[in-house]
């Protein structure tokens, strides 16, 4: 195990978002070849591609709480997302449950020890982690 980074609480809701970055890649990733295409059956390319927008969401609602904490309104995000102000509230509180939740240390060794595999041997080994202080 390597040395674990210091991470402010004000980044939980950055690392939340790298997470669910990290997962939609991972899932649209695994939906680009097409080898086994002729053995899909009708429908399933459409729940894949509804399984990628609900990551996308994910994606969404965690940048939600890192507008947030940048200091950014419930009002501003709500007029930037075309969303009423209550449903932007309501996704903000589960997005801070979420980042209350996570071990922020371990999480962002494992986000940098993911994006360093999948970026190459050129990027940095604390690429998430770095910002995160």
């Amino acid at each position: 195990m390597t040395h674990q980074p210091q991470i402010s609480d004000g980044a939980r809701p950055r690392l939340v978002m790298s997470q669910a970055l990290q997962l939609t890649a991972e899932l649209a990733t695994s939906l680009v070849p097409t080898y086994a295409d002729q053995h899909a059956e009708f429908g399933e390319h459409l729940q894949a591609a509804r399984r990628l927008r609900l990551c996308a969401e994910r994606v969404i609602d965690a940048a939600i709480a890192v507008e947030a904490e940048a200091g950014a309104t419930a009002a501003e995000i709500a007029a930037w997302l075309a969303l009423p102000v209550e449903q932007v509230e309501m996704r903000l509180a589960n997005q801070r449950a979420r980042a209350a939740a996570i071990d922020p240390p371990s999480l962002a060794e494992e986000l940098d020890a993911w994006y360093a595999r999948v970026s190459g041997p050129d990027a940095p080994s604390n690429a998430v982690s770095a910002g995160l202080a």
